[in-house]
């Protein structure tokens, strides 16, 4: 009774019917195979899959460390020509209060030897007649010629600071130029390493799979596809940034400046005698010398 109410195979149930035996289950022989193919495709894709995943942050990260690299060059030529601006500025200035000064030191030694000579040809009696008209006309001679020495240094200074300034301002102008162009190339040069590794990967992928599949034909219509992009962003030549160099460090003003360093005009010198600077203490005692015609 209990075989017919479980209807076992092989009795006759409640209704008088016989039972068929039950079928025994189907065992596919290649289930084992198809699960280690499906085990090593995962294997083999997986990884692609993930650097795949990946690039956006690669191209992301690649950018940032381009614009970096151009926010530092920007920064040095920044800071490099604020202390360029900053020579110029103190070399003009002075210039132009060096003019003033070898002006006035020009007119007061002239002055002075004036005055010591008028004492010395007092002593001999040689200011009688035009001896006094001698001593202006001598002395007016040697504080104009100091007076031109003083304009001519001022004016050569002049023209090469500005010459030289204007040089460094077209350097600054081509150094960030360059530096544009160094950072447009980089980025697509970032763009273009990444299209071509996922170019790379989708034809991986297309293999993975195989020709003929559906995920096989995906991967290498993705990949053929991509083709055109890569090629409007050929690599282009990167070179390195432009050093930001001083224009008016000491040694570069020292090609700009004419006469001494300190910007000072000479004395009125015989050739051959070493030149006395107009505001020297020394210069009374050379311009008395070089007073021709007085004993």
């Amino acid at each position: 009774m209990a075989d017919l109410l479980n209807n076992k195979p092989g009795f006759i149930n409640v209704m008088g019917e016989a039972l068929a035996p039950a079928a025994a289950p189907t065992v596919d022989p290649n289930a084992a195979a198809n699960a280690a193919r499906a085990a090593a495709l995962k294997a083999q894709t997986d990884p692609l899959l993930a650097s795949l995943a990946s690039l956006d942050t690669v191209l992301a990260n690649k950018n940032n460390q381009t614009f970096d690299e151009f926010g530092r060059a920007i920064q040095s030529y920044d800071e490099q020509d604020a202390l360029d601006k900053g020579a110029f500025d103190k070399n003009v200035f002075n210039n132009e209060n060096s003019l003033t000064s070898n002006n006035q030191a020009a007119l007061l030694n002239a002055a002075n030897a004036g005055t010591g000579l008028k004492g010395v040809l007092a002593s001999l009696g040689g200011l009688a007649g035009s001896g006094v008209d001698v001593i202006k006309r001598l002395v007016g001679l040697a504080a104009n010629q100091d007076t031109g020495a003083a304009r001519q240094t001022f004016d050569v200074n002049a023209d090469n600071l500005t010459t030289s300034w204007g040089q460094a301002e077209r350097e600054q102008r081509q150094r960030r130029e360059d530096a544009v162009a160094t950072r447009e190339n980089s980025l697509q040069n970032n763009k273009a390493g990444v299209l071509t590794s996922k170019q790379g990967i989708f034809e991986q992928l297309a293999n993975a799979y195989g020709a003929g599949t559906a995920q096989g034909n995906d991967y290498a219509g993705k990949a053929g596809a991509l083709a055109p992009e890569i090629a409007s962003t050929t690599r282009a030549t990167v070179a390195p940034y432009a050093k930001a160099s001083s224009s008016f460090s000491p040694t570069a003003l020292a090609t700009y400046l004419a006469g001494t360093q300190n910007l000072n005009a000479g004395a009125t010198a015989n050739p051959g005698e070493a030149t006395v600077p107009i505001n020297s203490t020394a210069f009374n005692t050379k311009k008395k010398e070089t007073l021709a015609g007085v004993a």
